[in-house]
């Protein structure tokens, strides 16, 4: 069996080619706008796709993915209303009638807390409550977890079989990963869009002991080159935390912009070696340094951080 990870652009061809025996949507985000257009385009490849598909696993809080599957048999994972109402849409965001969405979705996040460093999260799956401690932070996590043992179980595996396998992964490139630097530990949380960007955002809200958050945006072609999706984002909930902040990257004028109007006091600093020394020397020993990059600065970082080994790890 393999497993692939596809871009939103490649999907369409994939879907004739591949007749994949499944294919799992966990959400459709304003990302790179400038390649793909508005959401609806994305939408249309992604069940392109789906319809040369055997089945299909779909995120029923989403309402641009629930109704994807079309003739293709589909299950569906969503979250307690709870959790569900930490994950606003652009339907909720900004208003309007939303498509139907699934009421009785077949795997349900029932909670999801902090723990430690990590997420511990519950899954019903087939009535079944599973109870995982991921190794990344994030409600957003527990659904990925719930739309993996969704996926595994419409795939025979029973839900707790897949247990082990998620507690074992370790955090993706750049997605809630560790290093250290310099005597401090060093967090890098990649951002693309405004829902990711407002996650990150949320934990570090939560996070109430003092740190120092360098926020680093790029406009490459791996990034977007508008970045006017900074303005979707709900900086201004940084404004109350205790932490010391920080714009960097190619367009760290614009970060540092955003941040004045949501009113957070923020140095500027466009060199990344010198951002990043900046960051480090700011933090007291013990306090973390959060790295919250697009991905073309996460490369450039993880290149300072651990040379001659970010390039590999991002195929790894």
């Amino acid at each position: 069996m393999a497993v692939f990870e596809v871009d939103e652009a490649a999907v369409r061809q994939l879907g004739p080619r591949l007749e994949p025996r499944l294919v799992v949507v966990t959400n459709l985000a304003r990302d790179q706008l400038d390649r793909y257009g508005e959401l609806d385009t994305t939408a249309g490849h992604v069940a392109a796709a789906i319809a040369h598909a055997s089945a299909a696993v779909l995120n029923g809080d989403d309402p641009l993915v629930s109704g994807l599957a079309g003739g293709v048999p589909a299950v569906r994972f969503g979250a307690v209303g709870a959790i569900r109402s930490t994950m606003p849409d652009d339907h909720s965001l900004y208003g309007g009638e939303a498509p139907a969405v699934a009421d009785e979705p077949e795997a349900l996040l029932v909670s999801s807390a902090p723990d430690g460093d990590g997420q511990r999260v519950v899954v019903r799956v087939d009535g079944q409550d599973v109870a995982v401690r991921l190794a990344v932070p994030g409600a957003y996590n527990g659904y990925n977890a719930a739309a993996a043992i969704l996926a595994a179980w419409r795939l025979g595996v029973a839900p707790g079989s897949a247990v082990g396998a998620l507690e074992a992964m370790p955090p993706a490139f750049g997605r809630g990963q560790f290093v250290d630097y310099r005597g401090r530990r060093i967090r890098l949380l990649l951002v693309k869009n405004p829902a990711g960007f407002n996650q990150v955002i949320r934990l570090l809200a939560e996070d109430h002991s003092p740190a120092t958050v360098l926020v680093a945006i790029n406009d490459e072609l791996a990034d977007g080159r508008d970045v006017s999706w900074l303005w979707d984002a709900r900086v201004e909930e940084l404004a109350s935390t205790r932490h010391r902040y920080g714009a960097g990257g190619v367009r760290s004028a614009d970060m540092a912009l955003r941040f004045k109007y949501a009113g957070v006091e923020a140095w500027i600093e466009s060199d990344f070696r010198r951002a990043l020394d900046r960051a480090v020397d700011e933090a007291a020993e013990g306090e973390t340094v959060y790295v919250v990059p697009t991905y073309t600065a996460m490369l450039r970082f993880l290149e300072l951080l651990r040379p001659g080994v970010a390039r590999s790890e991002a195929w790894s």
